[in-house]
């Protein structure tokens, strides 16, 4: 069993919500408790092992920054019959909504720190615009066992730290392979040692089964960005097969267009391409959203192409975490044309 739950930040009108730590609990309720200082401090300390430091370094995670801006989002706002501590999904179901899912492998430590700075920028009263337009859901962290026991024992542990039945000295499961869109038929390990195992069966996890509640019970997602390292590059679905989705332009057209977004800006170029022409993978999460009708899903290989690997060097962090969150901004307006000036 995992020791913590993954967690996620809601934004609309500055709310904030997240999964609590650890796994047990005392009642129903701390499933969803509003972020406050007790939760911050956890999360800062597991970013703050090993070099995380220079993340926090880089400013990508502040905690005094975020409180007092999602402080200052709740002022400007929130009105007294909008204030609510519980994740509500179920207004404004004509708004768009973007759902960002990061550190699902736990190694690829850039993906979090990218996921935060994202949450961080939507937390700023000076992007509250970007609310109007869209309802933001950022997993930030969906592995954090994994995750920090790849500052405390192996810097390249992939899998999450499940303790699998008959092999303990085998934990783990792949999220990324966890999820039930052609699981276990290609790219993936029935066995338990295996980096890819792809766990007993589809949605083993309380991790993909955290994900798979959040996207079918939020109604009308437009955007679903999975994050991960390294390659630069930009996917798109399917990643099982060769063969094309249905509406393969449209997913081509947005793809190249954050793209475009985030080179035009002063940042990297990314490559857009089909997950599955060189690797064929079942069980993605991108998969998973495309296949219950999120028009475009992606996952975002983030830099660099192949010197730094897993290792990003610090000193690289914020300028990632920039530019695709100009690249996301950008994005925004050629989901809703009317946010095109945020761009």
């Amino acid at each position: 069993m995992s020791n913590y739950n993954s967690w996620g930040i809601h934004m609309r009108s500055g709310h904030c919500w997240h999964s609590s730590f650890p796994v047990k609990k005392k009642n129903k309720r701390s499933s969803k408790i509003p972020m406050n200082e007790k939760n911050l401090d956890l999360l800062n300390r597991i970013f703050k092992s090993g070099s995380e430091k220079e993340y926090i370094k880089s400013d990508i995670l502040n905690e005094r920054k975020f409180r007092k801006n999602v402080q200052d989002q709740n002022k400007i706002k929130s009105s007294p019959r909008q204030k609510t501590s519980k994740l509500d999904m179920h207004k404004k179901k004509e708004e768009s909504v973007i759902i960002i899912e990061a550190g699902a492998h736990a190694r690829e430590w850039i993906s979090p720190a990218v996921g935060t700075y994202i949450a961080q920028q939507l937390a700023d009263p000076a992007n509250s615009d970007l609310l109007k337009y869209a309802t933001w859901v950022v997993v930030p962290l969906l592995n954090p066992d994994g995750y920090d026991y790849s500052h405390t024992d192996d810097r390249f542990w992939r899998k999450n730290r499940r303790l699998n039945k008959g092999r303990p000295e085998c934990p783990g499961v792949d999220l990324n392979r966890n999820f039930n869109i052609k699981w276990a038929i290609t790219g993936s390990s029935s066995n338990q040692c295996s980096e890819t195992y792809h766990g007993t069966k589809a949605f083993s996890e309380k991790e993909t089964k955290a994900i798979r509640k959040l996207i079918k019970r939020i109604k009308n997602v437009e955007l679903y960005l999975s994050l991960h390292s390294y390659g630069q590059v930009i996917l798109h679905p399917l990643g099982y097969t060769s063969d094309e989705p249905p509406g393969v332009g449209e997913l081509r057209s947005m793809a190249d267009a954050f793209a475009n977004h985030i080179s035009n800006n002063g940042g990297r170029q990314y490559a857009v391409e089909q997950a599955g022409l060189n690797y064929q993978s079942g069980g993605g999460s991108d998969d998973y959203a495309f296949s219950r009708g999120v028009p475009y899903s992606y996952t975002v290989e983030l830099p660099d192409k192949w010197k730094d690997g897993f290792e990003t060097p610090p000193e690289k962090i914020l300028g990632i975490s920039q530019e695709i969150w100009t690249g996301l901004k950008c994005l925004l307006g050629d989901l809703v044309p009317d946010a095109k000036y945020l761009c």
